[in-house]
């Protein structure tokens, strides 16, 4: 059996355990209920692009609105575990929308590739004043 002191002296190997124990045991840590999002934005060319960006989880209530650099990246940190709607938009190209779900600490990945805005659909040619439209024979007479 071990004994925490010697006869005739002061205890000498307890403080020797509990500084063993002290450095080799790390602290404990609650789990982390959070996770991020690290998007990183392209263009159809494969090039990295400038956006805005909005991040919406409705469960979490939480709505972010960020810039996204024109190196193309960004990382949307302490996100409560759940779903959430990632909507980009750029000057020039469709908008862009999908949904993921941050349900570990482990990094969730948002890669996006921007596609071509539609373009503009051609307006009628407008119609023009009457007093342009030409006369019809029928209305002059002699």
């Amino acid at each position: 059996m071990l004994r925490a002191s010697c006869p005739g002296g002061p205890p000498r190997l307890l403080p020797v355990i509990l500084l063993a124990l002290s450095v080799g045991c790390p602290p404990v840590v609650g789990q982390r209920v959070r996770g991020e999002l690290r998007i990183e934005v392209k263009d159809p060319q494969g090039q990295d692009a400038a956006a805005s960006a909005q991040l919406v989880s409705e469960s979490n209530q939480l709505n972010r609105q960020f810039a996204i650099g024109p190196e193309g990246k960004y990382v949307a940190t302490e996100l409560p575990f759940g779903v959430y709607r990632l909507t980009v938009t750029a000057e020039g190209f469709a908008e862009w929308t999908a949904l993921f779900e941050v349900r570990s600490e482990v990094p969730v990945r948002a890669a996006v590739t921007l596609g071509m805005a539609p373009s503009p659909p051609r307006s009628k040619s407008p119609t023009p004043p009457r007093w342009l439209t030409p006369l019809k024979p029928e209305r002059f007479t002699r």
